[in-house]
């Protein structure tokens, strides 16, 4: 499986020119929220010392209260990202799609008008 961290979000094939395969979604992009993509890459990485459970030797934990803010940031960070669907981040997108040189999208999907920041 490439990706492993992406859980059943991405499955892998034997794909030319590159050794270890090539990713696909397992799911819809439209029910794919970047919030599950980032907290699948994010899962193991902590934000501070005082997350690390019973690895946390950090002096301060008794006292600290900046952990709780941080710990909602955090929660309010990732329900963002929760209300976007990769969808959301490539349907239409010509920029991307020249970048990664994807096959065209038909014109009424990709236009100059769906680009970010462009007037509609």
């Amino acid at each position: 499986m490439l990706f492993t961290s992406c859980g059943s979000m991405v499955s892998s094939k034997p794909c030319a020119g590159a050794p270890e395969g090539c990713g696909l979604l397992s799911v819809h992009a439209p029910d794919i929220s970047v919030g599950q993509v980032c907290r699948s890459f994010e899962s193991s990485v902590l934000f501070a010392e005082c997350f690390a459970g019973e690895d946390n030797t950090c002096p301060l934990t008794d006292t600290c209260r900046l952990r709780g803010f941080i710990n909602r940031a955090m929660e309010a960070f990732y329900h963002e990202l929760d209300m976007v669907t990769l969808d959301d981040l490539v349907r239409g997108n010509c920029g991307l799609e020249a970048n990664l040189k994807l096959a065209p999208q038909p014109p009424s999907i990709c236009s100059e008008t769906n680009q970010p920041g462009s007037a509609a």
